[in-house]
C-alpha cells in the first residue's frame, strides 16, 4: 500500500511509551491490536526499581490498556 511506512524508529516507540506513562526500562515488548488496545509486556521491579527474580529468571507482567469507549448521548442512543 501506497503510503504506510516501511519501517518505524525506536525513538517514535519510545515517545509513544512515554505518553502513556510506561517505563521504557521496564519493557520487553509492546503490542498493538486494533480491537484490543496496547499491551505491554513488562520486568516486575521492587519500589527502588530492581527488577524481580524468581528461580534466577526475571518476574514479567502484562499490561493491556484498551480503547476509549466513546459516551454515546442518550439522543443518539435512542436514535
Amino acid at each position: 500500500m501506497n503510503g504506510l511506512p516501511n519501517s518505524v524508529t525506536l525513538a517514535q516507540v519510545q515517545e509513544a511509551l512515554s505518553s502513556l506513562g510506561i517505563p521504557l526500562t521496564h519493557v520487553t515488548r509492546v503490542t498493538l491490536d486494533h480491537h484490543r488496545g496496547v499491551t505491554v509486556q513488562l520486568y516486575v521491579t521492587d519500589d527502588a526499581g530492581r527488577k524481580q527474580v524468581h528461580a534466577g529468571c526475571p518476574l514479567m507482567t502484562e499490561l493491556t490498556i484498551p480503547y476509549e469507549t466513546p459516551e454515546v448521548s442518550d439522543a443518539a442512543a435512542d436514535g
